[in-house]
């Protein structure tokens, strides 16, 4: 049963990736597409602890299949667009000749990231599982925890420079039209 939701949502998700992801990024711009992605996340996460009250008020039917699915691709889709939109972020971040540095930098942060977001939540998530406290601090609040932790990452998102919008190596060579094109000025 997991198998054939995580299968078809990840279908789903890349999908309306391809279909949606370019002309969003076109339209709102590299933050706001992040936010987006970061906000659709937030929001299935939040909705996980329901899966089961739809289960037992839907007597496990069709429409509660279709309300696991649904979740499970919002999640994975608005993870995959906020991958997208990072590695851009990043990709911008640097001059071209910096990629190699920058990004490396960037995947031993996420690494470090991961460690001890792995380490923590698994112990995290078996409490949650075993306590017999009540609403929410039963095993919904491992999910509450995680929608926090991705509406912060997202919200940090409205500190980045404006620069990031632009790719560094468009810059540079703008700059360089503009000294060669002061510099012609000026030998005339």
């Amino acid at each position: 049963d997991l198998i054939f939701i995580v299968t078809i949502s990840f279908i789903l998700s890349v999908f309306l990736l391809v279909k949606f992801f370019a002309s969003s990024l076109h339209s709102w711009k590299l933050v706001k597409c992040y936010r987006f992605g970061s906000g659709m996340t937030v929001a299935a996460v939040l909705l996980v602890p329901s899966i089961y009250n739809v289960h037992k008020f839907l007597e496990v039917s069709f429409y509660s299949w279709l309300y696991v699915i649904g979740l499970y691709t919002l999640i994975s889709l608005g993870s995959m667009w906020s991958l997208l939109c990072t590695i851009l972020m990043i990709n911008n971040s640097g001059y071209k000749w910096e990629r190699g540095t920058v990004f490396g930098l960037a995947e031993t942060v996420g690494c470090i990231g991961k460690l001890f977001g792995i380490l923590l939540s698994k112990y995290f998530y078996g409490w949650t599982l075993t306590s017999t406290s009540l609403w929410p601090f039963d095993a919904s609040v491992y999910w509450y925890i995680l929608g926090l932790v991705l509406y912060f990452s997202g919200a940090i998102t409205s500190w980045l420079p404006r620069s990031i919008l632009v790719s560094r190596s468009l810059l540079y060579m703008r700059a360089m039209y503009m000294i060669y094109n002061i510099s012609m000025n000026t030998c005339i």
